[in-house]
């Protein structure tokens, strides 16, 4: 399993968070789409290197021009969202905003549609946001780690007036999450960088074990004169103890005989979103003679409500079976590959130490051809040959498979 551990020694920011996964090989150029959605004819998107202490960081900065910019609404950053091609990144941005209005409404006592996306509705928040998002789905991380959160003390000045640090609103997203006050006599967590973490992270705590493939550094606005340098780290671990095993997991089932086929696609979709691994659909015969579908989910133990909790409100069934099943998962990580139609993740499977199979990621193949204007199988093919090229420079490493 290919883990991101987010080191936040000194805190976290959007801006921090994208700078240190373009160190990580996210490629900038990936976010051309998102500063063509804010309709800014002068904005631009500029990276470069710069020092934070004794560290090469990446730092990130976003160009608007002097058009005085709007301040949005949740409806409005949703509306742009469903313009993204890639559907991964663009749920899960869609998450984080959803999540940084519902506190924002909550500390400030408004209704959500009421909130007014002042300095997170800007261009560059908004690029930090989806572009974080979508760095994490292009460098095929599957599990997100994080450390506890510093906040910072003392007072920021903000649309709001004079708040006390941590923000109310970042406050209210870190609910739950282990944080600490740190040394640190201003804002080090800001709203936009609680949401991604609070929205994005599986788990909070330690570095978990495995092996380092890569670490990137990613750089804030502000230089500290002593102390920690104002910087993140984020650390690609490839956790070898995912692999071959027997996991505990359940299946649910449902036969359905009333239901419009065209509420399938969107059922599934959820089904999969909240913790489905598998989803199945077979034809059958019911009582009455009447044609039905059976729909089979697998997924792990402790998911098994929210996975009968979308059969109950997303389908027309009353009821639910569910049984225990033993489940073997092999080993498999995604490596990512550059190729003409930008950067794709390859899922690598092995068995007993050798590769048995190599496959594109669909949903990143359809999503480049969507831009591109070619067929989805000239993407997955162009990734297999830059996949297969780049093993075999590699020596020691993927060209071992027996192929």
């Amino acid at each position: 399993m290919r883990t991101l551990y987010v080191d936040a020694f000194a805190g976290a920011a959007g801006d921090m968070l994208l700078g240190a996964l373009f160190d990580l090989g996210f490629d900038p150029a990936q976010l051309k789409p998102i500063l063509a959605l804010l309709d800014l004819p002068d904005s631009a998107l500029e990276t470069f290197e710069e020092q934070r202490s004794a560290l090469q960081c990446r730092r990130v900065i976003v160009h608007v021009g002097d058009i005085e910019q709007p301040h949005r609404h949740l409806s409005d950053l949703l509306a742009l969202l469903d313009k993204l091609p890639d559907e991964s990144a663009r749920d899960s941005a869609k998450r984080v905003f959803q999540k940084l209005a519902e506190a924002e409404a909550s500390v400030h006592g408004f209704d959500v549609s009421e909130v007014h996306f002042h300095e997170v509705g800007a261009a560059d928040s908004f690029v930090d946001i989806v572009g974080v998002c979508l760095g994490i789905q292009k460098l095929g991380i599957e599990r997100i780690v994080c450390s506890p959160l510093p906040t910072g003390s003392g007072f920021v000045e903000c649309a709001h007036g004079t708040l006390p640090i941590p923000a109310p609103a970042t406050l209210k997203l870190i609910a739950g999450i282990p944080s600490f006050q740190g040394a640190f006599e201003s804002e080090v967590l800001t709203p936009t960088a609680a949401a991604l973490l609070s929205t994005l992270a599986d788990e909070f705590g330690e570095r978990p074990p495995g092996v380092i493939e890569a670490v990137g550094y990613g750089a804030g606005s502000r230089v500290a004169k002593e102390g920690p340098p104002n910087a993140l780290r984020l650390v690609i671990i490839n956790d070898a103890s995912a692999g071959r095993e027997k996991k505990p997991t359940v299946m649910i089932e449902a036969n359905i005989d009333d239901m419009n086929p065209q509420f399938y696609p969107g059922f599934i979709d959820k089904l999969l979103a909240n913790g489905a691994l598998d989803v199945t659909l077979h034809p059958c015969v019911m009582k009455k003679g009447r044609p039905g579908i059976v729909v089979r989910a697998v997924t792990d133990a402790d998911r098994i409500d929210d996975v009968a909790d979308v059969f109950l409100t997303e389908s027309t069934t009353i009821g639910v079976r569910h049984w225990n099943l033993g489940r073997i998962v092999g080993e498999r990580r995604l490596a990512n590959v550059k190729t003409n139609y930008g950067a794709i993740n390859v899922k690598i499977s092995r068995h007993k130490g050798k590769i048995v199979n190599v496959q594109p990621e669909y949903r990143d193949c359809e999503s480049a051809a969507k831009i591109f204007h070619v067929p989805v199988k000239q993407v997955a093919q162009e990734a297999l040959a830059a996949w297969y090229g780049k093993s075999m420079q590699d020596s020691g490493q993927e060209k071992d498979s027996g192929d």
